[in-house]
């Protein structure tokens, strides 16, 4: 088991951004791994938080949806595949009812959009 994958993802983008990138021998190998820390420090990022923000869009779309919502109260396991194939179903639970709700109730209406705010919030990279 790798302990701390988060923070072992971003210490080797570090080292590639900051150590190797610069002692390349082209700007086009040194724009690479450049690249390459980027993406590393986002799947650093992902790795310490994918199935905590996920939960938390699938609570709060379980709120917005009717009492009679078909959507499960967990995922099939907490692998991240699982966890992924809820949020989708949710996800696309919650366009229904949006789709609904524009024409329909305009508090609910709004109360969706507050939650795509958050979600957008929950789910920005922090890349420095």
């Amino acid at each position: 088991m790798i302990k701390e994958l988060g923070k072992n993802l971003g210490f080797i983008a570090y080292k590639l951004g900051a150590e190797i990138a610069p002692a390349t021998n082209t700007s086009y190998d040194a724009s690479s791994a450049g690249s390459f820390a980027l993406l590393l420090a986002a799947l650093a990022q992902e790795a310490d938080r994918a199935v905590e923000t996920r939960m938390s869009d699938i609570e709060a779309i379980r709120a917005l949806l009717p009492d009679d919502s078909a959507l499960p109260l967990r995922p099939a396991s907490w692998h991240l595949d699982d966890v992924n194939a809820l949020h989708a179903d949710a996800l696309e639970q919650l366009i229904d009812v949006h789709r609904w709700a524009e024409e329909n109730d305009a508090a609910l209406d709004r109360a969706i959009w507050q939650f795509l705010n958050e979600h957008a919030s929950r789910h920005a990279l922090e890349l420095g």
